[in-house]
């Protein structure tokens, strides 16, 4: 079987190799190749990470029922996928948050942008400030010995 299944692989990236403008070269590259990579660009972090909680909690699972027999097995298996679900709930609520919180930052912009292209922006450039909240003039860079000294009159 493993050997037919292999003799199946190297006639299809032969055919794709060697003939790749053919109608079963691009049919075969398409769903041998483009198909799955698009696939698994969807795959996010936390698709990895549950995938590994959920195996673990399988592994886990079937070793306790071994051990306990079938009445502990199905209150572990209940106890460990409400585990599971608890975690998926969690997840899922706080991805919508971080969307719902993209979503209000996106549309906070789109209404400063709006306020300040038609004139009704609440932050209008001010004229020139009062000699109060002026900065002090710099001083420039040749003055390395600092003010002069003055003679005191006593």
């Amino acid at each position: 079987m493993a050997i037919l299944a292999a003799l199946l692989s190297l006639a299809a990236i032969g055919i794709i190799r060697g003939f790749p403008d053919s109608t079963a070269g691009r049919m075969l590259r398409r769903q041998l190749a483009e198909r799955p990579i698009a696939a698994m660009a969807k795959i996010n972090r936390h698709h990895v990470i549950f995938f590994g909680l959920l195996v673990l909690m399988a592994l886990t699972t079937f070793k306790f029922a071994a051990f306990f027999g079938t009445d502990f097995f199905v209150a572990f298996t209940s106890f460990d996928m409400s585990l599971y679900l608890d975690a998926v709930c969690v997840s899922a609520a706080l991805a919508a948050f971080a969307r719902l919180r993209l979503a209000s930052q996106f549309t906070r912009s789109c209404i400063q942008r709006l306020a300040r292209s038609t004139g009704l922006s609440r932050n209008k450039p001010r004229g020139p400030r009062s000699r109060a909240y002026r900065r002090a003039p710099r001083q420039s860079a040749n003055d390395e010995d600092g003010p002069l000294p003055t003679a005191i009159a006593a």
